[in-house]
């Protein structure tokens, strides 16, 4: 019963509203937010991090609030997948990737009502998985203080959720590039932390924001690359096929000063999982030599 009022729901949001999915929001009201979030800190300048679908919103910020952004970092950025030049911008995306994308520029209405279908089912799944992390973790913990049985059993429970956990991330990975498998299996306690969380917390209010989100970063952006003056860099492994090196390419030539760099035997996952610390410390290096 309670699938049943879930997908109810949201098949009743979709049809009232059919437009609100993706109409709702922009960049502009986006950087409005986060300038806000930095009066509130008073803060005077910050770098802004972009990764993947997060590289459209940090372009925006950039953009839109040039006095107060320092630097800007574009990790396994996507650009726009529809409209003009994007058939080039592709070239090299998993097959799985361009059909979504085009399901979401060209079928908007299908797409945004298979998302209400699907969210109860990924929001319940998802916060069970993040769940059953914590509580694997809490055990195992639990287990080194404790003594007799019960301990054993705490052992016992966190190998079994450990096997079932890398199983999963397997299986997950199975389509992925190598880079990307390798990365999945050599940190999985990382990787099933913070994935599950994440989806759970992209649908934790129904399908509509995500659908906004997509739209708005598949679409070709509203937005004046060409005023970014602030120092640039693109990150961008070779062997990515979730963002593509064309991509990397097309925003480095639309921001002025970008400087690209091009990481080899990396590809989505394995970029961040690899190389965070080097590409932060570049970012804060260039604010370093601005000021």
């Amino acid at each position: 019963m309670m699938w049943c009022h879930l997908w109810i729901k949201s098949i009743l949001t979709i049809c009232l509203h059919p437009h609100t999915s993706y109409l709702a929001g922009s960049f502009g009201s986006y950087a409005e937010d986060v300038s806000d979030l930095i009066s509130h800190l008073g803060l005077h300048k910050v770098i802004h991090i972009g990764t993947s679908g997060g590289g459209p919103y940090a372009c925006a910020c950039a953009a839109l609030l040039p006095h107060s952004t320092a630097a800007l970092g574009l990790v396994a950025s996507m650009t726009h997948c529809a409209g003009p030049g994007s058939s080039h911008l592709v070239q090299g995306m998993d097959c799985f990737n361009r059909i979504g994308f085009s399901c979401i520029a060209y079928a908007p209405l299908l797409t945004s009502l298979g998302l209400a279908l699907a969210a109860p089912f990924v929001r319940v799944t998802a916060a069970a998985a993040s769940a059953a992390v914590d509580a694997t973790d809490r055990t195992a913990a639990g287990s080194v203080y404790s003594s007799g049985g019960g301990s054993q059993g705490g052992v016992q429970l966190a190998g079994i959720a450990s096997v079932v956990g890398k199983a999963a991330l397997w299986l997950a990975g199975a389509t992925l590039p190598r880079p990307d498998r390798a990365a999945l299996m050599q940190q999985p306690r990382k990787f099933l932390r913070i994935l599950p969380a994440a989806l759970a917390d992209s649908f934790c209010q129904g399908s509509r924001g995500v659908f906004a989100d997509m739209r708005s970063t598949t679409l070709p952006w509203d937005l004046n690359l060409s005023s970014i003056n602030a120092p640039t860099v693109v990150f961008q492994g070779d062997a990515d096929v979730n963002v593509t090196v064309n991509m990397a390419q097309w925003l480095q030539q639309q921001i002025p000063g970008a400087e690209l760099r091009l990481l080899p035997d990396e590809a989505h996952f394995s970029l961040v999982a690899n190389h965070s610390a080097d590409m932060l410390s570049e970012l804060l290096s260039k604010v370093h030599r601005t000021t």
